[in-house]
């Protein structure tokens, strides 16, 4: 089992389709400024994920989206690193640990 998971911004969606347990695709949207699904409205402090086989207790997941600066025009690298956590029988609590911005 990997103690680590890394997940780009084109996958994101679809990791949590398949394994967030209140992933609510409406709700979503509706947290959206302008009704689009985005990756940026999935990643919060906390989030609840089913256990599977390909998640495990203490597991590092990684999260990346690229961004362009506004100001600069310079592409940046947004990750964010979750610890998961144990939550019920059926759910990790994942956990945000650290959140980095660099430039590329």
């Amino acid at each position: 089992m990997k103690t680590e998971i890394l997940i780009k911004e084109n996958s994101i969606i679809e990791f949590f389709k398949q394994n967030m347990t209140n992933y609510d695709e409406q709700q979503i949207r509706r947290m959206s400024c302008n009704g689009d699904l985005n990756a940026y409205n999935l990643l919060q402090d906390n989030l609840f994920l089913k256990k599977s086989f390909e998640l495990s207790l203490n597991q590092h997941i990684y999260f990346e989206i690229k961004d362009e600066a506004k100001n600069t025009r310079s592409t940046l690298l947004n990750r964010y690193e979750y610890e998961l956590k144990e939550y019920d029988d059926i759910s990790y609590r994942a956990v945000l640990v650290n959140f980095t911005i660099t430039k590329q």
